[in-house]
């Protein structure tokens, strides 16, 4: 299935409203403050076409960003890029999982490392903000592995 930008944008807000809700540091990039929306930009170097559509951004050095085209990494002074296409599912590594499990009631809501799976096989770890947000974000990264399977 192929969808326009526009309709990319919907499809990933709606996925994050349903299995999640904003954060301290994570939402949709449009309600962020402005000061924080245009360092975003100047970090990610956006493509002309493409159009940021939800963030974790902690400060300038570590952030994650998910666009129409791609979800970029920023940790220290790094920025990975992964175009959806390269992206076949996202998880939460075993021993992570126990214990954020054992950690008592909040269980899951502990969470705030992911790995994304690339398709080649590579692992790329991901630190976001735990709870709601966190469940959010790791249901939008796993839509796109299905969605890069078959194109954007």
């Amino acid at each position: 299935m192929s969808l326009s930008p526009e309709g990319r944008v919907h499809r990933l807000l709606s996925i994050f409203a349903k299995t999640g809700r904003e954060g301290e540091c994570t939402r949709a990039f449009d309600r962020f403050p402005d000061t924080v929306r245009a360092t975003l930009w100047e970090l990610a170097g956006l493509a002309p076409e493409e159009r940021p559509i939800l963030a974790c951004f902690r400060d300038a050095g570590h952030w994650t960003l998910i666009t129409t085209e791609r979800v970029l990494i920023r940790a220290s002074d790094h920025t990975r890029r992964l175009p959806w296409s390269d992206i076949e599912n996202a998880t939460v590594g075993t021993g992570h999982m126990t214990v954020a499990l054992a950690s008592g009631l909040q269980g899951k809501l502990t969470l705030d490392r992911l790995t994304v799976i690339c398709r080649d096989g590579e692992a790329v770890e991901l630190e976001l903000e735990p709870g709601p947000s966190f469940i959010g974000v790791w249901n939008v990264l796993k839509t796109l592995g299905s969605l890069g399977a078959k194109g954007p």
